[in-house]
């Protein structure tokens, strides 16, 4: 099973702050990155920890 690298919140105006994504390798990390950005929409992100996975 793959391991989470980073966590990622997408602020995409919905209720609740946000949509949450777990991410599991920069590539997908990079892509949502850019998607963000060309949607206009803010992202937070978070390396995942030995706790969190």
């Amino acid at each position: 099973m793959p391991q989470v690298k980073y966590f990622v919140m997408i602020y995409d105006g919905r209720p609740f702050g946000g949509t949450p994504h777990a991410v599991y390798s920069d590539a997908e990390l990079e892509r949502l990155k850019r998607e963000a950005k060309e949607a206009g929409v803010r992202i937070s992100v978070r390396e995942a920890t030995d706790d969190d996975r």
